[in-house]
This record gives structure tokens, sequence and C-alpha cells, in this order.
């Protein structure tokens, strides 16, 4: 009878201290929140990189949540369900490529750009490069008609070429056939220093605002984003943001803002 109601009174200390532990664990974890992904980034055109920028999205979060002590819990989604899936509640935010223009503000609310894929002027390690007004009358290859579109705005003096492949473009370049080109900051970024460090450079911060961010519903878990927006400005300032991005080869240091 002793022996039983000594282990009666044990259960319920080791009951109360989890308890105890669990209450505890909860308010050191703060609040808690779900952002869909899909991991393929569609539509953004990454040539093979998705790998590289998944890598760097789980550990932006990661380091995000813990600074400002909060949970996120990823939730992947293929692209064609993605927005469903926040307009049915599946998650409180998603990360996409969606651009902040203002009819989409109408329904949604944007953080700060976390990592831009815009396209970046790419040329010879030797040759000088002042401004887009320094290509005058030089060969740049771009992919699509966007881009030439954004190049020639900047210079209409610019002999526009196209190219289909990233790896020949930059070849290209290495052999004189062109003088620049313009690629999309990701691909670029991890061309360069896997395969071209010592021949070509990245001369331009990326020339428009594409990009991935995290998106909720207008007037829906303003927290979440103000709270991702203030991890990120953080993790910039203290340079664990140029750590990720060149460990996971998605920007290069100085040419990300």
């Amino acid at each position: 009878m002793v022996i039983w109601r000594y282990r009666q009174i044990l259960s319920g200390l080791i009951l109360g201290i989890c308890a105890l532990l669990m209450t505890s664990c909860g308010k050191d974890q703060g609040p808690q929140y779900r952002i869909g992904v899909d991991q393929s980034f569609f539509p953004l055109e990454l040539y093979g990189k998705e790998s590289n920028v998944f890598g760097f999205t789980n550990e932006l979060l990661t380091h995000i949540a813990a600074i400002e002590k909060i949970k996120i819990i990823r939730v992947d989604k293929s692209w064609d369900n993605l927005i469903l899936g926040l307009k049915e509640g599946e998650y409180d935010a998603m990360i996409s490529s969606m651009e902040p223009y203002v009819f989409n503000r109408e329904k949604y609310q944007f953080s700060e750009d976390y990592l831009l894929s815009g396209p970046v002027v790419v040329m010879r390690e030797e040759n000088s490069f002042s401004s887009i007004k320094s290509l005058s009358g030089k060969e740049v290859a771009v992919s699509k008609p966007s881009d030439e579109a954004l190049l020639l705005i900047k210079n209409p003096n610019v002999l526009v070429r196209y190219y289909s492949s990233i790896p020949n473009v930059l070849i290209s370049i290495v052999e004189g056939e062109i003088d620049a080109a313009l690629i999309g900051i990701i691909p670029a970024s991890s061309y360069l220093r896997d395969l071209f460090q010592e021949e070509l450079k990245i001369v331009t911060p990326p020339l428009n605002n594409a990009g991935l961010r995290v998106i909720a519903l207008k007037g829906e878990n303003q927290e979440l984003v103000d709270k991702f927006n203030e991890g990120l400005a953080k993790m910039k300032k203290s340079g664990k943001y140029d750590e990720l991005a060149e460990k996971w080869m998605v920007a290069r240091k100085g040419i990300s803002d």
C-alpha cells in the first residue's frame, strides 16, 4: 500500500514537471506560423539551381525563426496549388515570386524580397564597366524579350544577341565572341563560382526587383510579415545573410541589394 502510494505521488510529480516543461517551452518558442513552399519556385527560371534556392530558403527561415523567437513550419505544396492553399487557410503565408504590383497588393501583403532573381550583367574579368551606358555599341546576349527590352531601355545603342544555354553564352564571353550577357543572378552566381571564377565577373546588381518574398492574404498575419522583415534585416546587418547566400551560391556578396 505504501509502495503504491509512493508510486502515485512520484507519477504525479513527473506529470507535473512535464507539464511545466511543456508550458515553459511553449513560452520560449513564441508564435507558430505555417508557410507554404513550392520547391521548384515556378515560374522562376533557375536553370537547375532549384536545390540551391530551396536550401537557402530553408536555412534563412530557420535563422529568422530563431532570431524572432517564433516557430516556422514549412508546408510543401505544388506550384499550381500554392495560392489555393493560402486562400483555403492551409498555411499562414506562402513563398512566391509574385511581384508586388498595385493590383496584387489589393489582395496580398508582401514582405521585403529575401532573394532577388533578376538579370545581372556578366562580362570578362579584365573588362572595365562603369554603367549600362558603357555597353554602348557592344554585343550583349539576352535569353528572352523582356530582358532585351530592359537592356534597351537603359541603353538603346546595345547590340542584342539571343542565347539558349547559359554555359554556352558564358564560354562565348570568355572567348571574346560577345562582350557581355544578361543572366539571372542566381544561376550567374552559381556558374561563376563553380566554373568561371577567374575569368568572368558580375558587374551590376539585379536590373529589376523580381525575386522571392513571403506573402500573406491582405489584412491577415501582419505579425508574421513584420517578424520576417525584422529578422531578415538583422541577418543582413550581422553578415549572416551574405554568408548563407555565398554558401548556397544564390548571390554574390555586395551585389544582392
